[in-house]
């Protein structure tokens, strides 16, 4: 192949939103193998993913600022730490999670973010929410109560792990929320540079705190971190958001179902991890539950990437 007929074709891939919207949607689902795979504490884990995202991310976001002279004011600086912090609980708790549970049951119950993220605007912003929306609700909390019934029967610590993963989806939907006031003023990059610096800086002084190590790990988790940094949080997250410029928010989220699916399959080929069949029942439920919930009039920055 020409240098002529590899240019073309990687314009052919940036001129398509629906290649890059799948792009994106694959490469966020290659977060919780990665996770699995590095040898590393949790609370590392999540510090040295936004570590390293905020390194790649600085050159653009430099640039950008330098060239727009964007003010950052002290409100968008409080925004971007509370934002942060919640962005920190998220990772740590849903991180944490993998270490306990399966990716299947993980990646579902932490997949329930648009819906929390529904009811808590219901209930403090008073976004109203509809019928279907509360069908989802309901359907979405079957199928986690399946999940987690056989994790409870099977072993405690898949149960801990269970419930990680769904704190990590209430703290997400906290940190969306928060960030559709933040992102009112601000271009995708320049909240997103500083929320992950806020988030990082966090979870590195909470490893300080509770005294996890920050080294000694073997060569292959540092590439698995990179990796971490640079696939899903980088270019998967920047692959989703750039497709809502050419999809309804709604489409995209439905695209997104397909992470979890993604997951479960990565799991079975690269971990050896084979759901049960009420596992199964239990993530084809939720999913369902969460695809109604789509179906709700959904904002742009509900859908800014937390799984993955």
């Amino acid at each position: 192949m020409t240098s002529r007929e590899l240019r073309k074709n990687v314009g052919a891939i940036r001129k398509s939103p629906m290649l890059g919207l799948w792009f994106g949607v694959c490469a966020v689902s290659a977060a919780p193998i990665l996770i699995k795979l590095t040898q590393a504490p949790a609370l590392a884990i999540a510090a040295y993913r936004l570590g390293f995202a905020v390194v790649l991310l600085y050159p653009a976001f430099y640039a950008r600022r330098f060239r727009a002279q964007m003010p950052y004011t002290a409100s968008d600086f409080a925004l971007s730490t509370f934002a942060g912090l919640l962005l920190a609980l998220h990772f740590a708790t849903w991180i944490s999670s993998l270490s306990f549970t399966s990716v299947a049951s993980s990646i579902v119950l932490v997949s329930t973010t648009p819906v929390f993220a529904a009811l808590i605007s219901h209930f403090f912003t008073r976004d109203k929410v509809t019928l279907n929306l509360w069908l989802a609700v309901g359907i979405t909390l079957i199928g986690s109560v399946i999940i987690v019934w056989e994790d409870l029967h099977r072993a405690h610590t898949a149960f801990l792990g269970d419930l990680l993963a769904l704190a990590g989806a209430i703290t997400g939907a906290g940190y969306l929320l928060v960030g559709r006031r933040a992102r009112r003023s601000r271009d995708l990059l320049s909240y997103i540079f500083p929320l992950y610096f806020a988030a990082g800086a966090l979870l590195f002084l909470g490893c300080l705190v509770v005294k996890t190590p920050l080294g000694g790990y073997p060569s292959s988790a540092w590439l698995y971190l990179f990796l971490l940094a640079l696939v899903p949080t980088v270019l998967g997250h920047s692959s989703i958001n750039w497709s809502l410029k050419y999809f309804q928010p709604a489409m995209v989220g439905i695209f997104l179902l397909a992470e979890p699916v993604i997951c479960i399959i990565l799991a079975y080929f690269i971990l050896s991890e084979a759901p049960s069949a009420v596992k199964l029942l239990g993530c084809t439920v939720v999913i369902g539950g969460i695809a109604l919930g789509f179906m709700h009039k959904t904002r742009p920055e509900t859908l800014e990437g937390l799984k993955g």
